[in-house]
């Protein structure tokens, strides 16, 4: 094995450079940081109330963002960018203002329920009433991704909003690899 040293590698010809190849392992020693990649990361939290209607599955709307890394998120949806699909790990909370009857909160994909992460309380409280999610889960680019909340007591629930400097509804998440 040889060392080579030096301070820049530019591709011959073109704009892309290659390191290796397939099945070859390319490995940073200990100590070296790689500064020029940055995953996705976002987090996304909601300072008004929300209504739920009772057994309605509803898309819960993020309002304000904490910090959105690829600019990625709008409104409710975080979109994996274009070469970005891998495993994420995804961390989502809401509350009820007051006592809800079979509530839950899931995560959809492309419109559709991931088998992957979600929480289910069934109990009943006189105050608000949380429900927690996260995992790690892999998404391929172009993905959209949702938090839908539900519950079945009989009458429209609000989601807490921002309260006491406490984030009552969220949702983060970042890439962890491929």
């Amino acid at each position: 094995m040889a060392t080579l040293f030096v301070d820049k590698i530019d591709p011959q010809s073109g704009t892309s450079l290659t390191i290796g190849s397939s099945g070859d392992t390319v490995a940073l020693t200990s100590g070296v940081v790689q500064s020029n990649i940055l995953y996705p990361a976002w987090s996304v939290y909601n300072d008004s109330s929300q209504s739920v209607a009772s057994a309605t599955a509803t898309t819960v709307i993020f309002n304000q963002e904490r910090f959105d890394t690829a600019s990625a998120f709008a409104s409710n949806t975080f979109t994996v960018p274009s070469g970005q699909g891998g495993k994420y790990f995804i961390a989502a909370g809401i509350r009820f203002a007051d006592g809800a009857y079979g509530r839950y909160v899931r995560l959809f994909v492309n419109g559709s329920q991931s088998p992957t992460i979600g929480d289910l309380n069934y109990g009943t409280s006189s105050y608000g009433a949380d429900c927690q999610m996260n995992g790690v889960v892999a998404f391929s680019a172009g993905d959209a991704i949702t938090v839908v909340a539900n519950q079945h007591s009989g009458s429209n629930k609000n989601l807490e909003a921002l309260s006491d400097g406490w984030y009552r509804s969220y949702f983060m998440g970042y890439r962890i690899g491929s």
